[in-house]
């Protein structure tokens, strides 16, 4: 799955046609691309970090907490509640005074 902001499906698709591929098919030649070179640079002693890892990252939910309720030892109700990101941690690190 993909989310995708403003122009980027245009954007994606004109990209795509350029190179006479489908859009899933330039993805996967991105992902082919670009993967080998993230592994490059953890082994090159070029460290990435968790928190720019985190940050570069595509990322869907802030938390993701679960509530359990249990009858002696056994599970009765299991829910998870998302947290979403708020809009200005959307793209890089949240800006100073925003949390």
């Amino acid at each position: 799955m993909v989310c995708l902001y403003g122009e980027d499906v245009l954007l994606l698709r004109m990209a795509a046609l350029r190179l006479g591929l489908t859009v899933s098919a330039f993805l996967r030649l991105a992902l082919h691309i670009y993967l080998p070179k993230l592994a490059a640079k953890s082994h090159d002693k070029e460290h990435i970090s968790t928190a720019e890892l985190f940050w570069r990252g595509i990322k869907r939910w802030k938390q993701i907490a679960l509530t359990a309720v249990n009858h002696g030892s056994f599970p009765a109700i299991r829910q998870f509640t998302f947290s979403s990101f708020m809009p200005w941690e959307w793209w890089g690190k949240p800006v100073a005074g925003s949390t």
